[in-house]
């Protein structure tokens, strides 16, 4: 394996007991120096010089664990984030430890992260008539075009807004962990409900779905990536569970990544490496992993044959 070249941004040091993680970053789209950074414990952190220095924007807030970042694209100033660890959620240490947040839905900013304000909670799934009370986040979408429309993954569901958090319909009422829309087609989702349960895929902004054949055994998470190089492609990262007897040949461990074709509904291929892109190990020769707590993949939006696969250790073909 070879060491990428890399440059330390921030923060050195903490009154804390540590400096814990960072778990979600966004951008401003026309200025490169505004980045937003979403923790499970910190809140929201913005700089406005592109990470030399950092300043806390969500102090005040009821929780400070922050699953997802919205830049709005229509107005940059305008930040939705939601609120609750979902990666926290899976027991493990951080679970028994008692550092887990729930959080309470979205809130949203007008003026860059100085003010908040907060968005209508989400309906209950097994009682439309009640709201809940807490909710943990996994991620947070932006439709590429209009601007009202956002999706948000959370442990109690898949829930949907078309008047920018005003309201909320309970889309898919188990876990789900990723969401992405069709490069081709803005129209089209896929999303991952947590487990093995199959992935979803919907052509109308998920007002119906149908399921993702991909007979995968012992998933415990899923992850999703696109890229415009690859438009009608849905790139599926499988993290399994090694130690079921179902998984103990490298082979089956191997199959890792899968590329689906919402046009034709066929999985076109199955991608096999080496190197386990879970594991533990710079050499990818075990399969110790967390792919409940770490899992992510992500694609070069202008060259397909580039991407990123992370799980303990971040891997690139």
């Amino acid at each position: 394996s070879s060491v990428g070249n890399w440059t330390f941004e921030g923060p050195s040091t903490s009154d804390g007991g540590g400096l814990a993680r960072v778990d979600r970053l966004a951008f401003h789209p026309s200025n490169a120096n505004i980045i937003y950074a979403g923790t499970p414990g910190g809140g929201l952190f913005k700089t406005i010089n592109g990470g030399n220095s950092w300043v806390a924007k969500t102090d005040n807030l009821p929780c400070t664990a922050v699953s997802g970042i919205v830049v709005s694209h229509s107005n940059p100033d305008k930040i939705f984030i939601l609120t609750g660890s979902g990666d926290d959620a899976n027991g493990g240490f951080v679970y028994k430890s008692g550092y887990r947040n729930s959080g309470f839905g979205v809130a949203v900013s007008n003026n860059g992260g100085d003010d908040w304000s907060y968005c209508a909670p989400f309906p209950d799934p097994d009682n439309p008539n009640n709201n809940l009370t807490s909710c943990s986040g996994y991620k947070l979408v932006q439709h590429p075009t209009d601007a009202n429309i956002l999706f948000a993954a959370t442990t109690n569901g898949l829930f949907k807004t078309v008047n920018a958090g005003s309201s909320w319909t309970a889309i898919y009422d188990q876990a789900v962990t990723d969401i992405e829309f069709g490069p081709a087609d803005n129209n089209v989702i896929m999303f991952t409900p947590k487990g093995g349960v199959e992935p979803r895929i919907s052509n109308d902004l998920g007002e119906s779905y149908t399921n993702v054949p991909l007979n995968s055994i012992n998933i415990l998470r899923r992850e999703i990536a696109v890229t415009a190089d690859d438009p009608n492609i849905f790139y599926i990262f499988e993290g399994r569970n090694y130690e079921s007897p179902d998984c103990d040949t490298l082979n089956i461990l191997n199959n890792y990544i899968k590329k689906y074709n919402y046009l034709s509904g066929q999985i076109i291929t199955a991608q096999g490496d080496e190197n386990m892109l879970f594991s533990s190990c710079c050499d990818g020769n075990n399969g110790r992993n967390q792919v409940t707590y770490d899992l992510a993949l992500a694609i070069h939006p202008l060259n397909k044959n580039i991407v990123f696969a992370g799980g303990i250790k971040m891997w690139k073909s």
